[in-house]
């Protein structure tokens, strides 16, 4: 999907499910290209591709939007409310996971300075 360009700055470009699912804050879906206005930037180039369907997820870490989940469908309406209710739940894990990543990443170079500060002064800790 990197061929097909997003704008938040071109309010016709801003407005398909990844651009909302930014916007918004939370999932945005496309359940017809074919017939969805807000797709016409894009729809030829889906339609080519083999794509019917689109949807977006917000990935949320600690509070801050950092990224957003799109996947796309090979036919109408596969992004039903059961599948909506997975994704979500989904890609709040992602977010959970990303922090504690994050964290993780954190404390190992908060050790990492402890240690050579340690080991500069020549003291234990």
């Amino acid at each position: 999907m990197a061929h097909l360009s997003i704008s938040l700055a071109d309010a016709e470009r801003a407005h398909g499910p990844t651009g909302l699912a930014i916007l918004r804050g939370r999932h945005a879906v496309c359940k017809a290209i074919a017939s969805d206005s807000q797709m016409l930037p894009w729809r030829d180039a889906a339609l080519a591709r083999g794509f019917r369907a689109s949807a977006a997820f917000p990935i949320w870490v600690a509070g801050t939007l950092r990224r957003v989940f799109s996947l796309c469908a090979d036919h109408e309406g596969f992004f039903d409310t059961e599948a909506l209710r997975l994704l979500d739940d989904l890609t709040a894990d992602l977010g959970v996971a990303l922090e504690l990543i994050e964290a993780t990443a954190e404390l190992r170079a908060q050790r990492d300075i402890l240690d050579r500060t340690d080991h500069l002064a020549q003291v234990g800790g």
